[in-house]
């Protein structure tokens, strides 16, 4: 299980070589990585295997993925810098509140700049950042995912601006202002948000981007080329 660090600002390629079955609970499927423990919910997410041979995790509404407390230093700090998250999902549901990604603290601050990637009410996919204690702006799809199907899902803020992309194509933008942080230490979860609460119902490929920068459109749409093959979209 990993959460791809950048150190250097070079996005992640995904593997040219089919994944191999993960080892009893835990993968580490890239070089550079934080390593999260499966959280209980009824039971930890399940890894399935995609026709395409790449492993991916089933999240069945009540289960998620903590990779703790940021620790100082570490590249996945993003302050108030420009920053990209990338995440391939498949949702089950077009419910309200379900966090694909979080590291967010209600009335406090944290290390990372906090984040929150949910779905929407009829499955847009919201993107928000932390603007000031227990605040933030975000930006939804204009036009929503559809259950049942995989989506390459970029989220961007390039310090002034909110972009967010589905299957390589730009979705929406806006402008939006983040502010300073009050410090802590909220965890990072894959599939929930803080609490752990919120749970995501259906897929997340355990590949996550979180980058150090903007992404430009170009970059984007490399990545879902580059890796469309694997979800056969």
């Amino acid at each position: 299980m990993s959460v791809t660090e950048i150190l250097h600002g070079t996005p992640y390629k995904s593997m040219g070589a089919a994944q191999v079955a993960p080892p009893a609970g835990i993968a580490d499927l890239s070089r550079f990585e934080d390593h999260g423990t499966f959280g209980a919910g009824a039971a930890a997410p399940a890894w399935r295997i995609l026709p395409s041979n790449r492993w991916v995790l089933y999240h069945d509404g009540g289960d998620y993925t903590d990779f703790g407390a940021i620790a100082t230093g570490s590249p996945l700090i993003l302050g108030i810098s420009p920053m990209t998250v990338i995440v391939y999902i498949n949702s089950d549901s077009v419910a309200n509140n379900r966090h694909v990604i979080s590291n967010w603290a209600v009335g406090g601050g944290d290390l990372i700049g906090e984040i929150a990637i949910r779905q929407v009410a009829g499955g847009g996919i919201l993107f928000r950042r932390k603007t000031a204690a227990g605040t933030g702006t975000s930006i939804t799809t204009a036009v929503a995912p559809l259950a049942g199907r995989w989506y390459q899902v970029a989220c961007v803020w390039d310090g002034t601006t909110y972009y967010i992309y589905t299957n390589g194509q730009l979705n929406n933008s806006g402008a939006g202002a983040i502010g300073g942080f009050a410090g802590g230490a909220t965890n990072l979860y894959l599939g929930c948000f803080t609490g752990p609460a919120e749970y995501w119902l259906g897929y997340i490929d355990p590949e996550v981007i979180i980058l150090k920068r903007a992404m430009s459109a170009g970059e984007v749409a490399t990545d879902y080329q580059e890796k469309r093959g694997y979800f056969g979209v």
